[in-house]
């Protein structure tokens, strides 16, 4: 599929280490923004010019490149998009709705030229807005800059974020995008009650429809479960309010009887809870499939960092309880799709990987803080 070291493979990498410089410099110094630009962008570069194993590629990674590929040779580009016969076509051809990753391969193709690893590299650059977008959400919420630095770095630099971000192309790294986005727009408007965010959340709920329907319905639950437990008065009454009305206008746009079916299709009690574990849990680092061995080390490290994480999660919960909305919708996230058994997979989290990657800096950050500390008040003690 990637015929060795190519010149559109290369000027794509150029264009993404750019792109991340750029994006990166705006929080990190111009030394350390090149470091993880770098990083991102050679483990791709290398991995598809010499190392490419097709296994890896994956079904519906496949089947991504193949429907961008075929709309661009239907005559289609990325302004086709706005054109509702395309739309309609793309929808045909992919049995559905969610056609927006469809479109998305189209852009991707349409920019670096016909070879898989396009969306890739699209991908990795998406990677670097999440990863702004997150450090804007703790900026919002007070926390210093170095703090927001080192978070910069440690998520762009996450090892599930680069096995599956460098060598696939899958739209759950535009779905953690969107995710990221939505949150931040709301953290914000939250803070400073500026409209032009609910028009930015209303564009948001619209791309979800085109690519994971059910994501805005459990966010929504999320916040009603947040502001029924944690606020008084008319602020809970005001949110309610609001949650009330997303989910009466979601629903009717999406359909009822799709919801509901959906629903339908939920496997509650101890099956749930068991699918939740494995889909905390999964891989197991000794009995990864062929396929997805590309995960070997970032399988053994999220092992490592489960006690780590649950502390991280705890902390934050404790001190910052804006944050407490994220970690409601992680485990609802967690729960749901250990509802449907053939969803219980290591991929599913990567949408909520900014909110666990951030319990795991947080932790990290508090545990250096506190080695640095007692290192400091022993010398002290010594003069």
């Amino acid at each position: 599929m990637i015929p060795g070291l190519t010149i559109e493979l290369s000027v794509a990498a150029l264009c993404i280490f750019t792109f991340g410089v750029f994006v990166a410099s705006r929080l990190v110094s111009l030394p350390a923004a090149l470091f993880t630009s770098a990083v991102k962008v050679l483990i791709a570069l290398i991995y598809f010019s010499f190392f490419f194993n097709p296994d890896w590629a994956l079904i519906d990674g496949i089947n991504y490149f193949r429907s961008g590929r075929e709309l661009l040779a239907a005559g289609y580009t990325p302004i086709s998009v706005f054109d509702a016969d395309a739309v309609i076509e793309s929808m045909a051809a992919a049995g559905g709705h969610h056609v927006l990753y469809d479109w998305y391969n189209v852009l991707s193709q349409w920019v670096f030229g016909d070879f898989y690893a396009s969306a890739v590299f699209m991908n990795i650059g998406l990677t670097f807005v999440s990863a702004y977008l997150l450090c804007r959400i703790v900026e919002l919420l007070g926390f210093p800059s170095t703090y927001r630095n080192g978070l910069f770095i440690f998520f762009s630099l996450h090892w599930e974020l680069l096995s599956w971000t460098s060598l696939t192309n899958l739209k759950d790294t535009l779905v953690l995008t969107l995710t990221v986005t939505s949150f931040y727009a709301g953290i914000k408007f939250a803070k400073f009650r500026r409209p032009r965010q609910i028009i930015w959340i209303v564009i948001l709920l619209f791309l979800f429809y085109w690519i994971r329907f059910y994501v805005p319905l459990l966010m929504i639950t999320a916040v009603l479960i947040w502001s029924l437990s944690m606020l008084r008065g008319r602020r809970q009454l005001f949110i309610v309010l609001g949650v009330l009305i997303a989910v009466a206008a979601y629903g009717t746009g999406l359909g009822w009887d799709g919801v509901s079916e959906g629903l339908g299709r939920l496997s509650l009690g101890a099956d749930m809870l068991i699918g939740t574990i494995r889909v905390i849990v999964v891989p197991r680092p000794w009995g990864i499939e062929p396929e997805y061995e590309f995960l070997t080390i970032a399988a053994a490290l999220h092992w490592i960092f489960v006690v780590p994480t649950i502390l991280g999660v705890w902390m934050l919960w404790r001190t910052t309880p804006q944050l407490r909305p994220l970690f409601i919708y992680l485990g609802i996230i967690f729960l749901f799709y250990g509802a449907f058994e053939e969803l219980q997979g290591s991929r599913q989290r990567i949408q909520v990987l900014f909110i666990y990657a951030l319990a795991q800096y947080h932790f990290m950050w508090c545990l250096l803080h506190y080695i640095s500390r007692t290192s400091s008040a022993t010398l002290m003690s010594r003069k």
